[in-house]
């Protein structure tokens, strides 16, 4: 999505990452496409992720396990896209599963340094590859 926002407009990516906060795609839900062009961006990649997503929901529930065709119950958002208003509300209405961005600081295992006031979404790949290497060393 920060991507698609530099290409389109010639930003920096960190003019780009600060731009999409701003975003809320919620604003989009029941509507067509956007008539504010940087929304109007997100909203048209964001969608080409929901093909993508679509795809990969399909396949996976299709399927079959010793008790029938898996079942998706929730989509769970991290990393620093997750923390875009209204992302997980679009996605959830869009593909009809319940859909939560999650942080690392989310959970109550880990402690949340004072200068840090999100939820810790962008720390996700870390966090999961230091747990990676405690579960080797065990």
């Amino acid at each position: 999505l920060t991507d698609a926002l530099r290409s389109a407009f010639k930003l920096e990516e960190t003019d780009a990452e600060a731009g999409k906060l701003v975003l809320d795609l919620r604003e989009t839900m029941g509507q067509g496409v956007s008539d504010n062009p940087p929304l109007r961006v997100v909203q048209t990649a964001t969608d080409e992720l929901i093909r993508e997503l679509r795809r990969s929901l399909n396949y996976l529930q299709t399927q079959n396990d010793a008790t029938g065709p898996s079942k998706i119950d929730q989509i769970v958002l991290t990393g620093g896209g997750s923390k875009m208003q209204g992302l997980a509300e679009y996605l959830e209405q869009k593909l009809g599963v319940p859909t939560v961005s999650v942080g690392v600081f989310d959970n109550p295992l880990v402690a949340q340094p004072a200068t840090v006031t999100d939820a810790g979404g962008e720390y996700t790949v870390a966090a999961g590859l230091a747990m990676r290497g405690f579960a080797k060393a065990a």
